[in-house]
Formats: structure tokens, sequence, C-alpha cells
């Protein structure tokens, strides 16, 4: 009777064994599967960027300084404007599909309605604060969130630019 208890005992323990490394197993996939996903969410793909997507979209009529696109049906780029307004100045072109004069009482800089480069840049969504290079590439691409966001990165890149070295 001991030898058949002990039988019992014994496969009740090889069972529980086994159901533990199944269950090692099964963790040790998820734990994979999670690193593997994480690492496709977290990590760039070619191409995946804004700005990649806008590689071939240039600004003929520009050569360096911010582009604001903006549209007057949106309240917050009414609030980037008015914020950017007094600060932003000479530096900053706002791009509209609009009137221009929609935008003079907030804006004394100039107002540029380019509906050609409006529909590249449709996938976009208003206000979108892209800096051009001198070439006339777009090579930064910002979503503000609020003036005070918008305002923060101009003065950023502006400081930025001020204590850089440039070769002529």
């Amino acid at each position: 009777m001991q030898s058949a208890v002990l039988g019992v005992l014994c496969a009740g323990l090889l069972i529980v064994f086994c159901v533990c490394a199944a269950l090692l197993r099964e963790i040790m996939v998820l734990r994979e599967r999670t690193d593997r996903l994480s690492r496709l969410l977290t990590e760039p793909r070619p191409g995946s960027r804004a700005e990649d997507a806008l590689a071939d979209v240039r600004v003929t009529w520009m050569s360096g300084g911010w582009l604001l696109a903006v549209d007057s049906g949106c309240p917050l780029c009414h609030e980037v404007v008015e914020a950017l307004g007094a600060h932003a100045g000479d530096a900053t072109v706002l791009l509209t599909y609009d009137n221009p004069g929609v935008w003079a009482p907030h804006w004394s800089g100039e107002v540029r309605a380019d509906r050609a480069l409006w529909s590249e840049l449709a996938p976009l969504t208003p206000p979108t604060l892209m800096h051009v290079d001198t070439s006339g590439r777009i090579d930064t691409i910002r979503l503000p969130l609020n003036g005070a966001d918008a305002l923060s990165i101009v003065t950023a890149t502006a400081e930025a630019d001020r204590g850089a070295i440039h070769y002529a």
C-alpha cells in the first residue's frame, strides 16, 4: 500500500513539474512577443517620420526659417499665431490657403496663400510648424500643443542658432 501511495505521489509531483514547465515556457514566449512588439512600436521605421514623407516637398519661395501652416477655422491656429505674432516676427512665415487678410490683426510678418504647397502638406494637421532649410527643404516638423509650446520651439531654435558656428 505504501508503494501505491508513493507511486501516486511521484506521479502527482511529475504532473505538477510538467505543468510548471509548460507555464514557464508560455511566460517566456509571451515575454519575447511583448519585447518584439515594443521594439516595433518604439523604433522608427525608414520613411516613417513626417519629415521623410515630405522629403520631396520644396518651399521654393523660402530659404531658411520657420513656416507655420494655419487654417482660419482652427482655434488652436489662432492661439499659436497670437503667441508667435509678438515674438517670432520676421523669422516665421504663415502659410494658409485662406485670404491672407484673415491673419492681419494678429500677424505683422509675411503671410503666404499657397494652395499648391498647402495641398502637398495636406496629410499634416494645422497648426504645423515646419523648419525650412536654405535649399527650401522641410527638415523639421512640429505640431505645437498650444501657443506657448510653439513659442518655445521657435525660440529654442533661435538660441541654438545664435550659439552655433556658421561658415560662409
